[in-house]
């Protein structure tokens, strides 16, 4: 009996080998919002394109269909470091600051084909703040203002799913200014 068993196992380790090894959906980081702690940055529309929309949208669950427009890959904390934030499942597409001037505020994030050698727009900090509970600035490298959830944004009605708040470029707050939360993210 223990002889069959034995030789199996050749051929167990054989399909083993031969077996792709798929990554987990789930892999990556989803950017929470302190400030609205259901809600996590997401490519809007339900599709990645060229000059997509970036706002906040209720966090996926790790099945969802659409989970992958929420999964960035995001190193943490760098301080000072420059990164580029890319989709980790579509990892050709880039959080971009959408932003060449040199301080304009107000302008909303979008998504973009990654070229970090070429494109400043993608040049990203995240530094941490001043909490303990392990938030995060994000600072767009090319004018030093911060992902900042747009304060008196309101739901947006889209399908395949809605957004819940607008994103923006904005000044960074300091830590006791009343709408420091706005611009505090953290990964989960």
């Amino acid at each position: 009996m223990l002889s069959n068993y034995l030789t199996l196992i050749p051929l167990i380790s054989s399909l083993a080998i031969a077996s792709p090894i798929i990554s987990p959906r789930g892999a990556g980081s989803r950017i929470q919002s302190i400030s609205n702690p259901y809600s996590c940055v997401t490519v809007q529309g339900g599709t990645i394109s060229n000059d997509g929309d970036v706002a906040l949208s209720s966090c996926f669950s790790e099945t969802d269909t659409f989970a992958a427009e929420q999964r960035w890959s995001v190193i943490g904390s760098s301080s000072q470091a420059e990164q580029q934030i890319d989709l980790i499942l579509n990892t050709e597409w880039c959080l971009d600051g959408n932003n060449d001037s040199q301080g304009e505020w107000g302008i909303k994030p979008k998504i973009s084909k990654c070229d970090y050698q070429n494109n400043q727009q993608q040049h990203w900090a995240v530094e941490p703040v001043n909490s303990n509970d392990g938030s995060n600035y994000f600072r767009f490298k090319v004018n030093g203002l911060c992902l900042d959830v747009e304060k008196d944004s309101g739901p947006g009605y889209s399908k395949p799913y809605p957004q819940s708040k607008a994103l923006q470029l904005w000044e960074c707050h300091d830590d006791d200014h009343p709408d420091a939360q706005q611009q505090y993210f953290t990964l989960i």
